[in-house]
């Protein structure tokens, strides 16, 4: 429960007398060490810490963009986050309502559409005139 700035321990305790590190790192860790003959870091180490730790490292660099790319968890042990999950039973739901955008997303807009300028009876200009009656005589 204590912050992990409160926790730093010097590494050269390890290296002292048992009894001057039992007494230190009973007084710096708030705990008895009664049961222990000899402690070591890894008696000390907050384990579940570095656990965490690392699982939220392997998310950042492996799992979320895995999932982002559609593939499934290439590490298992490690969970995905709530909000990916949700973002990923949203995308593979196959109840999903379907938007109009959707459907007509590959068309061009209007405006990049090619248009034939508009001309009013009799106002066409002489080339469209020509290849008409081009177009007639064959």
């Amino acid at each position: 429960g204590v912050p992990v700035s409160e926790r730093a321990i010097p590494s050269t305790i390890f290296k002292a007398d048992p009894s001057v590190r039992k007494q230190y790192l009973s007084m710096w860790c708030r705990d008895s060490f009664n049961r222990q003959e000899t402690i070591s870091v890894r008696d000390v180490l907050d384990w579940e810490y570095y656990k965490e730790r690392l699982g939220k490292a392997i998310q950042k660099i492996i799992t979320i963009p895995a999932a982002m790319q559609k593939l499934s968890n290439p590490v298992p042990r490690v969970v995905h986050p709530d909000w990916l999950q949700k973002t990923i039973m949203r995308r593979n739901d196959k109840y999903k309502q379907h938007t109009l955008t959707m459907f007509t997303a590959n068309t061009k807009p209007a405006s990049e559409l090619s248009r034939k300028p508009l001309f009013l009876i009799g106002s066409e200009p002489k080339e469209s005139v020509a290849e008409a009656s081009e177009m007639d005589v064959d």
